[in-house]
């Protein structure tokens, strides 16, 4: 099962507290783990993408889950967490 604190480990950026209380509450169901293993490899389709606009805005269904696998779930995401890591040692 993939959680929070594997998605977090993997792409370094914070995500918000109250996201994170939200997703934690469905992310053991079946649907979604399905949905967040698709997202990790980056192989969503139309139709999955669809699915989460419609089950996973901020008042969805599952809520924020949309967020964590179209927006947060990105190769960006890694990318920007390395160049603030690296802009935080040049300032050393």
């Amino acid at each position: 099962m993939i959680t929070v604190k594997d998605i977090k480990r993997r792409y370094g950026e914070p995500i918000k507290r109250d996201f994170i209380a939200d997703i934690n509450k469905y992310i053991d169901t079946p649907e979604v783990q399905s949905i967040i293993q698709r997202a990790c490899v980056y192989t969503l389709t139309e139709a999955n993408r669809d699915w989460l606009w419609e089950n996973g805005q901020h008042t969805g269904k599952y809520q924020h889950l949309n967020y964590l696998c179209t927006i947060y779930i990105h190769p960006l995401t890694a990318a920007q967490n390395i160049l603030r890591k690296a802009e935080a040692l040049c300032k050393n």
